[in-house]
């Protein structure tokens, strides 16, 4: 088997712990493209990656997207449109909607408290933040959105604030602060969401899994917008 990872060195170190021994491991920069024979994973910014994203894609590849909750909803859509004319799969990891178990109903009020490992960065897991919000919330006709953010003393994030308004009345408030071993937790007005570290891995790497070796159904790109 023949795997490329692109992205953070965070998502490369986690994918890597899933691979097989055998796996022949090519990383991959902004100006490469993966083989034909090769299978892509990629976390990472889409000012940065979204280029080559779009050429793999016009050139018959399928691609695994670790971080679609931050990349904006125009480079989604534009992907979506390269997919369909090109005839490939983008699929796509969002294991915090599933291993919470969130009720199917929309919720009108959350608050979501987020650590932050140490080998992450918080842009991408504020991403995936957002898109957990709205995917509790059931829109994303977004009001407002306020947000700050203080640094610590040796320069790395301390505490990030958001609160979120919604044109239907939904309202959000989303913390970020560093923790090894904090779960993740989301509360409602019945409920309390947790999902710690180890459940988080698991459903990373039963993603991966999937898509390594096509033993169950992924979500694509068209499950992102």
């Amino acid at each position: 088997m023949k795997v490329a990872l692109a992205g953070y060195d965070h998502w490369i170190d986690s994918c890597r712990r899933f691979l097989p021994d055998e796996a022949e491991v090519r990383i991959l920069t902004e100006e490469d493209l993966p083989e034909p024979d090769e299978k892509c994973l990629l976390s990472g910014s889409s000012g940065d990656w979204y280029p080559m994203l779009d050429r793999a894609m016009r050139q018959g590849r399928s691609v695994f997207l670790g971080n679609p909750g931050s990349w904006s909803h125009h480079d989604l859509q534009s992907l979506e449109h390269v997919a369909e004319e090109s005839d490939v799969d983008l699929f796509v990891l969002r294991p915090w909607r599933s291993a919470l178990g969130l009720s199917a109903r929309s919720h009108r009020i959350i608050r979501l408290d987020v650590p932050l490992r140490s080998n992450e960065r918080w842009k991408p897991v504020f991403g995936h933040a957002i898109d957990l919000v709205i995917h509790a919330l059931g829109t994303d006709n977004l009001l407002r959105a306020d947000a700050s953010r203080a640094t610590s003393e040796s320069g790395g994030m301390a505490l990030l604030l958001a609160t979120l308004r919604f044109q239907n009345g939904s309202f959000a408030q989303v913390s970020i602060a560093p923790s090894e071993d904090a779960p993740l937790q989301m509360t409602t007005s019945d409920h309390v969401y947790s999902m710690d570290p180890a459940k988080e891995a698991s459903e990373r790497g039963a993603n991966i899994r999937e898509f390594l070796f096509k033993n169950g159904p992924l979500p694509k790109l068209q499950d992102a917008l």
